[in-house]
């Protein structure tokens, strides 16, 4: 059997990852507080695009639904990889139409 290996005092997970979290909720505190800049048009809390459940709950239809819509070009969507993401505008101007 092994004997458990000795560290010096003060190892470990509660004394060296505190101080880092610390430091991360202190960064990420100033982060919030930052000021969007104003010569960006798009604000951080402007939604442009959703994916398929969201643009579905959106309308008040189902997936298949949406992707029948999609299929048939009704609606555009955007492939990003294996994605695809709804425009808000595209959604809204397929209710007014």
């Amino acid at each position: 059997m092994t004997e458990p290996v000795s560290r010096p005092p003060g190892y470990g997970w509660q004394t060296d990852v505190a101080p880092d979290l610390q430091a991360n909720r202190e960064h990420f505190e100033k982060m919030i507080k930052i000021p969007p800049k104003k010569d960006n048009p798009i604000q951080p809390q402007e939604i442009i695009a959703v994916g398929t459940a969201e643009a579905a709950r959106m309308l008040s239809i189902s997936e298949r639904t949406l992707f029948s819509l999609t299929k048939n070009g009704q609606i555009r969507a955007k492939r990003v990889g294996r994605k695809l993401l709804y425009s808000v505008a595209e959604l809204q101007k397929f209710v007014e139409n």
